[in-house]
């Protein structure tokens, strides 16, 4: 691609259950640089964040895609988003809604994945997580997720091993069986600083889980539990992702908060300033649009 081009980010995401998280997501990944939101809607009949999904759809706010009343399907939508930003995208996330990108300070998303783009070596780029606690919060309280979460386990917390990627449209054959990695048809899959990625190979299938956490350029801060109600909340929505989910320790285990390291103050403003726009936009009327479909595949 062009140096003086901006690249054409997408980010692929199902959703279900994240009405009250859902905005700032968006709102805060725009203010990275990115425009393509590419949504698998799995909400139920009662689930608010379906109406939501619709109006950020009629507004072109968001793609979506409807794969209500499916159960561990995020693969199959994993590969409807890809074929989608084929069509239009230089590069493609594949991250969740409790996951949210964070540049290195002083780094610009759009100037990292650049470089990224710029060398045709590289087909699809690692990206470690950051395990974000419950910051001792019981009750879920007010602010924004990227407000009330700021502590987070260290950097060699094992769990952090765990990588989702970054993929070029071009060099990518699909995704993986598993949400954290893509297969490549063309190029290497490296970690965030270029470097070729050394996969856990003492796992059954270690493709995803990183040898060591590489947090240079760009991480994943996942903020996987929130506060003790919010992960009440979410474990009795279930995973409409993984066939079987043990919940038992869950909280426990990912409940890390050794690390004091909020989100930028100025990133969380301009946050609540995007979110207010999107808000303002999806109040206007506009007509229907239909949404997307497995079918369409």
């Amino acid at each position: 691609m062009s140096d003086a081009k901006p690249p054409v980010l997408a980010i692929a995401a199902p959703v279900r259950g994240e009405a009250p998280y859902l905005l700032e997501w968006i709102a805060y990944h725009r203010v990275l640089g990115i425009r393509a939101f590419l949504l698998g809607d799995n909400t139920e009949t009662d689930d608010p964040t379906r109406a939501l999904l619709q109006a950020l759809h009629q507004h072109h706010i968001v793609l979506r895609f409807d794969w209500r009343g499916r159960v561990h399907f995020q693969k199959e939508f994993n590969q409807q988003a890809l074929d989608t930003a084929r069509l239009f995208a230089d590069g493609i996330f594949l991250i969740d809604v409790d996951e949210f990108l964070r540049p290195a300070e002083g780094s610009s998303l759009l100037e990292i994945t650049r470089r990224w783009l710029s060398d045709p070596s590289i087909g699809a780029v690692a990206l470690n997580w950051a395990i974000y606690g419950s910051s001792n919060r019981v009750q879920a309280g007010d602010g924004l997720v990227i407000e009330r979460f700021t502590r987070r386990a260290p950097q060699g917390f094992p769990v952090n091993l765990h990588a989702k990627p970054f993929a070029r449209m071009s060099a990518c054959a699909g995704p993986w069986w598993n949400p954290h990695a893509v297969a490549l048809h063309a190029g290497r899959y490296t970690d965030t600083c270029g470097q070729d990625v050394a996969w856990d190979a003492t796992r059954p299938d270690p493709v995803g889980i990183t040898t060591k956490v590489v947090w240079d350029v760009l991480r994943v801060d996942h903020f996987v539990v929130k506060s003790h109600e919010e992960f009440l909340a979410k474990r009795a929505r279930g995973s409409p992702m993984l066939p079987q989910r043990s919940w038992d320790g869950y909280f426990d285990l990912h409940n890390r908060n050794e690390v004091e390291d909020p989100i930028p103050a100025e990133l969380v403003e301009r946050t609540k300033a995007e979110m207010a726009k999107i808000a303002a936009q999806i109040a206007e009327p506009t007509a229907p649009s239909p949404a997307a479909s497995p079918a369409s595949q």
